[in-house]
């Protein structure tokens, strides 16, 4: 009996023992406050059509210009820390075949942002990125629905790689925090 009363105090100091080194206790990690993303709205009323990004508030994308005239909204954004300037607006297209077709293109890459399929390329000896994010699939009827973008430097004296800068954390959260709906117009 005295065998088993030691056996059974061991077993309990030495998995009170594993708790102390392991660190195994009632304490919480503090949680890291929670941060308010911003959004970059593109709301094209006359075709009825939004897509929305979120971004860190240091991170700081700004809608420098937009013009109507075409079928869709184009909207220019700049990125003064990633030194990018986008311009972006909706088209409509086989974006199948489109993929396709620029498979050969440098740098070409296919990749998901949030909930859509994309593809890149660049062109110009690596001085340009046209990119694409399917948005509503092609149908028997319409053709897809993509978010074109045309990204070039902010500021061609600065030292920047458009496809390392593409493919940043910083820029594919933005990227991926990508939502469409259609509005009523």
């Amino acid at each position: 009996m005295k065998k088993i009363i030691s056996t059974l105090l061991i077993g309990i100091l030495l998995i009170s023992g594993l708790f102390i080194l392991t660190g195994c206790n009632n304490k919480k990690e503090p949680e890291a406050p929670e941060v308010e993303m911003k959004k970059l709205e593109y709301v094209d009323e006359k075709s009825g059509n939004k897509v929305t990004f979120e971004y860190l508030p240091e991170e700081n994308y700004e809608i420098t210009d937009e013009d109507e005239d075409g079928k869709f909204l184009r909207m220019d954004v700049e990125n003064e820390s990633l030194n990018l300037a986008i311009s972006m607006y909706l088209v409509e297209n086989d974006y199948d075949y489109e993929k396709e077709s620029q498979k050969e293109s440098d740098n070409f890459k296919e990749y998901t942002a949030g909930n859509y399929k994309g593809f890149m390329y660049t062109e110009s000896n690596g001085l340009t990125i046209q990119n694409k994010v399917l948005l509503v699939p092609e149908t028997e009827e319409d053709y897809a629905l993509s978010m074109y973008m045309y990204i070039e430097k902010l500021d061609y004296n600065k030292e920047t790689d458009l496809v390392e800068t593409f493919n940043s954390d910083a820029f594919q959260k933005f990227l991926s925090s990508i939502k469409y709906e259609k509005i009523v117009n």
